[in-house]
């Protein structure tokens, strides 16, 4: 097995200034204490300001991309601890180095960090030796998810004006070579493609399609329902919610579905990744936490989201490298018994610069647009042990959410006591 290495750094704005241009860069020394050191950021020059103005379907002959992130490896390596633990894990050829970054300042959240790149090297992010992420301040705590044999994904496609028939086969492309069983939930805002999905045949992938109903509370129960380990939705988005096309939004000027954070809450016990492949579902801005943050601080173990708005066949591109390396990571994970998640968002990129002929990585910016924000402890699958503690559960949690809004409230509390309980039971590891 590959040897691993931890480099968590911790971002903070300077005291006192309304407006800072300095960071407290925080890292860990040898000895096990921490050293702070300014850092010096400032996203007004170049070669930042220039990466702000460029434009996806630009190419930028002067290698913007690559000048924007020698600048932040700079900034960052200024620190003496970070420059040699930076440096020892770029000598070890055959080791994994996660580098996990943390950042209690928005002025920091908001700067391209997945450029990372050494003078004259590949970008960190697209370094198989490199596992790139940002981190929540307060997570360290371990996850354990429970798997009883199929992984339960939901799908929803709810841009209607947008080609989903293209998202779709970017996934469908995933789905047919996967090695593990699938429960497969499709929703669709088209029912045309609804049925040819629901006619297509796969060898480990069970489809079950669902036409977009016409309230977000329908389509949340129905997630409820099935509870997703794996959600991925291509949709218009913004930082706190989701605008769902259903079928009659795409076809007139009826309101389209909208989904907040906050209404995806009961899905974290169970989610293990959300790929939200909306535009500026994961963009930092001051008092305001995005749809992938706010879901990571919630539980959820790790969230994919796009940190400004997303071309439409950058957007195709995302969807079939997420799916081929989310499969392939679950199946690993499986084994292994954590999931590398950095992976998953390394995969990602790697098909969307694919989408571009002839791309160079140091001249285009859309790669960069996914971010992975995750927890920093780590999530562990184990097989579940108790089909019939798995089984009361899930069907407990598919009552609750069909309950009705006039349900007796004590019939809701004692639902809610044996669901917590069994819950509380699933989630301890094995001794």
């Amino acid at each position: 097995m590959r040897e691993s290495r931890r480099i968590h750094i911790i971002v903070r704005d300077s005291f006192g200034d309304e407006h800072p241009r300095f960071f407290w860069l925080e890292a860990p020394n040898a000895s096990g204490g921490n050293k702070l050191r300014e850092l010096e950021l400032d996203e007004q020059k170049a070669p930042l300001a220039a990466f702000a103005r460029l434009e996806q379907h630009e190419s930028s002959e002067a290698g913007i991309v690559q000048a924007t992130g020698e600048c932040l490896y700079g900034a960052l390596t200024a620190h003496e601890t970070v420059a040699t633990q930076i440096s020892n894990a770029l000598e070890r050829i055959e080791s994994d180095c996660f580098l996990h970054l943390q950042f209690d300042s928005v002025t920091a959240d908001k700067l391209p960090w997945e450029t990372i790149c050494a003078p004259h090297e590949r970008f960190l992010a697209l370094d198989p030796r490199w596992q790139i992420a940002r981190v929540l301040h307060g997570t360290n705590d371990k996850i354990v998810r429970e798997y009883d044999g199929r992984l339960r994904v939901a799908i929803i496609l709810g841009a209607a004006n947008r080609t989903i028939e293209q998202q779709w086969a970017k996934i469908r492309g995933a789905l047919e070579t996967t090695t593990i069983p699938l429960d497969v939930q499709l929703w669709c805002c088209d029912p045309a493609l609804g049925i040819v999905a629901e006619t297509e045949t796969f060898r480990r992938v069970a489809v079950t399609t669902h036409a977009m109903p016409m309230t977000a509370g329908e389509l949340l129960a129905g997630l409820q329902r099935h509870q997703p380990q794996l959600l991925h939705v291509f949709a218009h988005g913004t930082r706190r919610f989701l605008s769902i096309d259903n079928r009659l939004s795409s076809t007139s000027d009826r309101a389209p579905l909208c989904v907040t954070t906050e209404q995806l809450y009961p899905l974290v016990d169970t989610l293990w990744l959300a790929s939200f492949n909306s535009c500026h579902s994961a963009e930092a801005a001051t008092g305001v936490a995005a749809m992938a943050q706010s879901l990571v601080v919630r539980g959820v173990p790790a969230v994919i989201g796009m940190r400004e708005a997303v071309e439409e066949r950058h957007a195709h591109a995302y969807a079939g490298g997420l799916f081929s390396a989310a499969l392939e990571i679950v199946a690993s994970g499986l084994t292994d018994k954590e999931l590398c998640f950095e992976a998953v968002a390394r995969g990602s990129r790697e098909r969307m610069l694919d989408a571009v002929s002839g791309s160079h990585t140091g001249r285009w910016k859309h790669w960069t647009l996914p971010v992975l924000y995750r927890r920093v402890g780590p999530t562990r699958v184990i097989k579940s042990t108790n089909p019939r503690t798995f089984a009361e559960l899930e069907t407990l949690r598919s009552l609750r959410a069909a309950l009705h809004d006039g349900t007796d409230t004590r019939v809701r509390a004692r639902l809610d006591a044996r669901i917590n309980e069994l819950s509380m039971h699933r989630s301890r590891p094995p001794t």
